[in-house]
């Protein structure tokens, strides 16, 4: 893998469309460290980033919402480092079955990030209210366009989702897009994930 995955957001906006399914999980705000089960890929999710994305699906309430992640690998790129997420940009379209991501902001907030911290793009977050967590058709289509688009520098892009109510009862995914393979990773069970209540899907 490449180390610096630089995103231009001149390459479009994202749309994203959830199937409707039913949760019931409880809530948790720790950290995540999750692995694939070939164990190539990994991502962490520190609480922080993670009670920031719950605090923009709160805020959303019953509307789709969403943003990039933004991140670093570590030296043996075996896992990404999740350290920002954004929420929506101006420019999003955000409806109860359906989400498109905005560009609005995005370049200047990562150009800023790259040049002060060397972060970058490393995939996509959305909120599927009330809903699975797990990705819909469109969600899988939007993110193989991703990893295939060579002005995002990202061809194996990240993907979180949270379903559910993030005030009570929610759920998260995570999975990559590797080539034409979509590769969901589980937590790790090595992980400091002691005390979590919520819902992890695969």
């Amino acid at each position: 893998r490449a180390a610096t995955r630089r995103f231009r957001t001149g390459s479009g906006r994202r749309t994203f469309q959830r199937d409707s399914k039913d949760l019931n999980v409880n809530r948790s705000h720790s950290p995540v460290v999750c692995v694939s089960e070939c164990r190539r890929f990994g991502v962490e999710i520190p609480e922080a980033v993670v009670e920031k994305i719950l605090r923009y699906c709160s805020d959303s309430v019953q509307v789709e919402t969403g943003g990039i992640l933004i991140g670093y690998y570590n030296p043996e790129h075996t896992r990404a480092i999740v350290a920002e997420a954004t929420g929506p940009p101006a420019d999003s379209t955000r409806l109860p079955r359906r989400f498109i991501r905005g560009v609005q902001g995005l370049q200047q907030l990562l150009d800023r990030l790259w040049n002060r911290q060397r972060l970058y793009y490393l995939g996509e977050w959305h909120f599927h209210p009330d809903s699975s967590s797990l990705p819909s058709q469109q969600d899988l289509r939007e993110m193989l366009k991703i990893s295939r688009n060579r002005l995002t520098e990202c061809p194996e892009p990240l993907l979180v989702i949270i379903g559910g109510e993030p005030d009570a009862n929610w759920s998260m995914s995570v999975s990559v897009q590797s080539a034409k393979q979509v590769i969901p990773l589980a937590k790790s069970s090595t992980a400091a994930v002691a005390g979590s209540e919520s819902s992890w899907t695969a």
